[in-house]
């Protein structure tokens, strides 16, 4: 490991000793990068950086390391959440349904399970919710519904600002939902997932018509995280292909 102290920059006027020294950490980063999509990464959030100190905007220390776990999610380092399709392979699904329709008499709602999932083959959206954070760096405990909404609206700002600084095929699109009406329209009702992602509205694997389950924890702040241009052209992100060579 090398260690640059301050007097290393101080000592020296000189622009090519500066650009050296970026040159030699950007390229010790590549060559110790586990894939492309963590070096892309890497390239994304010092851009993303640089674009917030440009318009001088300060958003709270959990926002902006949410922003990057997102980012992280879409850039296949961490995996996000996705619904059940029936397939059991997370677990005993099916039957944890079967106990919310037949002991815990589940009414009128779908009996929805999300587990863990990251972006490989198929171009279906991921899931994060602000209320079960899963991230590894600071995270914090939301009480108030009004502390979500707001936190919404901060990382839409953020996801703005990203978008600025990246390019058409390395585009991180996110859609931020809460199952409150948010009376300045930037946030989208979670009641309006399912009319974005037909899997949600898909109930008839539970015998009858339910309603989708807007209001529960898990989607009271959330935020819908797509897979990104440069995935879905054919780039396999790492955690897939290790994925795909134990299966075969």
């Amino acid at each position: 490991m090398l260690f640059f102290t301050d007097k290393w920059f101080r000592a020296t006027n000189d622009p090519t000793f500066l650009e050296w020294i970026n040159y030699h950490i950007n390229k010790s980063c590549l060559q110790n990068s586990n894939s492309h999509f963590q070096w892309s990464h890497y390239l994304h959030l010092e851009k993303f950086y640089e674009e917030l100190t440009e318009r001088n905007f300060k958003p709270t220390l959990n926002s902006i390391n949410t922003i990057k776990h997102l980012m992280a999610i879409q850039d296949g380092i961490y995996p996000g959440f996705t619904i059940d399709n029936g397939e059991d392979l997370a677990g005993p699904i099916k039957a944890i349904q079967e106990c919310y329709l037949n002991v815990y008499d589940l009414k009128h709602y779908a009996p929805i399970v999300m587990h863990p999932k990251g972006f490989c083959h198929d171009n279906f959206p991921l899931y994060y919710s602000l209320l079960f954070p899963t991230q590894l760096e600071y995270a914090k405990k939301h009480n108030k519904s009004s502390n979500i909404m707001a936190e919404l609206r901060e990382m839409k700002i953020l996801t703005e600002a990203l978008q600025n600084c990246t390019r058409e095929n390395e585009a991180y699109n996110f859609n931020y939902f809460h199952f409150d009406e948010d009376k300045f329209r930037e946030i989208s009702p979670a009641s309006l997932i399912p009319s974005s992602d037909p899997r949600f509205s898909n109930t008839e694997n539970y015998g009858e018509k339910r309603l989708f389950p807007y209001n529960s924890p898990f989607f009271r702040g959330c935020i819908q995280i797509f897979c990104a241009p440069r995935h879905c052209e054919g780039h396999t992100p790492r955690h897939c292909e290790e994925r795909s060579d134990e299966a075969i």
